[in-house]
């Protein structure tokens, strides 16, 4: 099985491009910052057919 760690921008598709090329297994390790928002998202408790695509700014409660 292959593992790889992405820790920054730049390295996302050679990651991708390197999973889609082995032949096995592999699992990407995405680290993101714990307040950035991840899209598509599942709200806590909620299914996925409650899936959130994108932001809404609309919506977005200022503070």
């Amino acid at each position: 099985m292959l593992g790889l760690k992405v820790t920054e921008k730049k390295q996302v598709k050679s990651a991708i491009q390197k999973a889609m090329d082995y032949d096995g297994p592999a699992l990407i390790d995405f680290v993101v910052e714990e307040e950035e928002n991840v899209y598509p998202m599942i709200p806590a408790g909620q299914s996925v057919e409650n899936l959130i695509e994108e932001p809404n700014p609309e919506k977005a409660v200022s503070s």
